[in-house]
């Protein structure tokens, strides 16, 4: 009794732990590229989705839960990237039952806890992508097939694989590794049962049931697929191995040489713990029963970053993409299990005892350094929050925003169109490049403005990573010669422009005066503050604090904004002289924060 509550108990604290890492920090990230491409697909129908990822190099199974998740929970960072929270809290539940079966409850709860304390699941936990769910599906299918090999084959484990691996393989292509593993491993087990032929037989018909889940996909998604590729020189093999190793060991993706010493070290504890394992077992059958089960996981942790090295080998077929973290994400539980194993193999060694303790302190110990480094450089900046409130707060019926970004236009349309925006703000013109991809020339920036010249009064310009698509400026030189430019404001490498037929201030539509926060404060005589926007809330040195004002002015007057320091002093000010003006205006102030 004490050690079935001791159990329960370390596997609710793991549990625990494993949530609050994870959902730590959560929303205070800005939404990346990737992120922004998927929350741009969920704002489409169902079947629009099904369509986009139909032409894209991912099936749909994620698109379609994070569709039904975005209207149910909202577009907030946090909401969006819970359900990938979901998928991975599911994933370190799971991992005990697994590790149970293929050892003892001792080796579940150790791998519980190594999952629950990896930076590398944590980091992908945390963001609004495909490849924790694909980890869920593949850990679950690999579950289910331990169970068929182990003798537990009533029908429920062969539908819950047909299931799982089906939704590996809906939510990413790669999965198909899975079955490679699985099909290797069914066949070392089934080589040793008298029934071998009738047990494979019966495998090959669910293999072909999941052929026939995946064919109505594929009649649809095959003809529509696009062919591209990164232009990089291919990744060797070396390196694809040893980023495979510092991933699963300290979670770093970047200068894995400086890290290699430490993934080696416990490579070797793995591999010592074990050999030990193998020694230990005396019993011939049971020798080899456990040599099967480590083939399943060593095949789970070697073969996916084979076949990524494969992938990213120049060829003409289908995607070619570059060596990234992610992908070697979906079989990290494997690795986690085995490690767990190892060190409970040292653990039972009566002489080596002290060997497990100094690999279980030296795991501690490295999740301590690793962790915090996640965490240090995820807080909410404002790239774009300012930039699209400047248009809502101005916007007037006949404006258009003409978007200048390449394929960027996600990060700004992610905000843009953000609920709860207002269903007045100007229509997106995103800027195509010429027929057959070609750059930017002259006379073609000249129809397109032209054309949006004759519909629209005043012309908004949102330039994402401003060298990217137009680097040497063509759409802001066509639109100077034609408009003026009332302001213009940079935010780091994108710039928001409004070019109008007036150089005179625009004035605050009634509509759209919606202050983040309401005042009602006399500065001066003639002088009132309404209210300001202050759209981000935490700053560091290097950042810009974008502090935008709503003022009713009837006399003439200087406002000073200051930057005060904790001693009382100002740090920085900036003077605003201010005219009479009709109506409400809006002033921009720029502080920037010094060490």
């Amino acid at each position: 009794m004490s050690n079935h509550w001791r159990r329960r108990g370390l596997i609710i604290l793991g549990l625990l732990v494993a949530y609050l890492l994870r959902v730590y920090k959560l929303g205070e990230q800005n939404i990346w590229w990737d992120e922004g491409l998927s929350v741009l697909a969920a704002r489409k129908s169902f079947v629009g989705i099904t369509l986009w990822t139909a032409a894209d190099v991912h099936p749909p199974l994620y698109f379609w839960l994070l569709w039904g998740w975005q209207r149910l929970a909202g577009e907030t960072e946090f909401a969006l990237r819970y359900i990938t929270v979901i998928a991975s809290m599911l994933t370190v539940a799971l991992l005990y039952p697994w590790g149970r079966r293929l050892a003892r409850p001792a080796v579940g709860i150790g791998a519980l806890w190594l999952l629950a304390l990896s930076r590398f699941h944590i980091w992908w936990s945390q963001e609004m992508r495909m490849y924790i769910l694909a980890g869920l599906c593949s850990l679950l299918s690999l579950y289910f097939v331990t169970r068929l090999a182990t003798g537990r084959t009533e029908r429920r484990s062969w539908l819950g694989w047909l299931l799982t691996t089906t939704g590996a393989l809906y939510t990413i292509y790669s999965s198909i590794v899975l079955v490679i593993i699985e099909n290797l491993f069914m066949l070392l087990v089934g080589w040793r049962r008298r029934d071998r032929w009738s047990f494979w037989r019966r495998w090959l018909g669910w293999q072909l049931g999941v052929a026939a889940l995946m064919l109505p996909w594929l009649a649809l998604a095959l003809p529509r697929m696009r062919s591209w590729s990164v232009v990089q020189a291919p990744a060797s093999l070396s390196f694809v191995l040893q980023l495979n190793a510092v991933l699963l060991s300290l979670g770093i993706s970047t200068n894995i040489g400086r890290y290699l010493l430490p993934s080696l070290a416990l490579l070797v504890g793995l591999l010592g713990g074990l050999c030990l394992l193998l020694r230990k077992e005396n019993n011939s059958e049971a020798k080899i029963a456990l040599g099967e089960k480590l083939f399943l996981l060593l095949a789970s942790v070697l073969t996916p970053p084979l076949l990524i090295w494969l992938l990213t080998q120049p060829r003409s077929f289908f995607y070619t993409p570059r060596v990234e973290a992610r992908y070697l994400l979906p079989f990290a539980p494997a690795f986690y299990l085995l490690l767990a194993w190892a060190v409970i193999g040292w653990l039972s060694a009566p002489r080596l005892k002290w060997i497990g303790y100094l690999l279980s302190g030296s795991l501690l110990f490295l999740a301590g350094w690793t962790l915090p480094q996640h965490y240090q450089p995820r807080y909410f900046r404002d790239e774009y929050s300012t930039l699209t409130k400047l248009i809502w707060t101005y916007a007037e019926p006949d404006d258009v925003v003409v978007l200048v970004s390449g394929n960027r236009y996600p990060l700004f349309l992610t905000y843009y169109e953000r609920r709860p925006a207002p269903a007045n703000r100007p229509p997106v013109f995103l800027m195509p490049n010429p027929p057959g991809e070609g750059e930017l020339n002259a006379a073609y920036v000249a129809e397109l403005l032209h054309e949006l010249q004759t519909e629209h009064q005043r012309i908004w310009l949102v330039q994402v990573e401003r060298d990217l698509q137009d680097p040497t400026g063509l759409t802001v030189a066509w639109l100077s010669a034609h408009y003026a430019r009332p302001f213009s404001y940079d935010f780091g490498y994108n710039n928001l422009s409004l070019f109008a037929p007036t150089a005179g201030e625009p004035a605050v539509p009634n509509l759209n005066l919606r202050p983040q926060h309401t005042l009602s404060a006399k500065l001066a005589p003639g002088v009132e503050l309404l209210g300001y926007d202050l759209l981000t809330s935490e700053f560091r040195a290097g950042d810009v604090v974008r502090l935008g004002l709503y003022l009713h002015v009837e006399e003439a007057a200087t406002l000073t904004v200051a930057q005060v320091g904790a001693d009382g002093r100002a740090v920085a000010e900036e003077r605003l002289p201010l005219a009479p003006h009709e109506g409400i205006m809006r002033r921009q102030v720029s502080v920037g924060i010094t060490p």
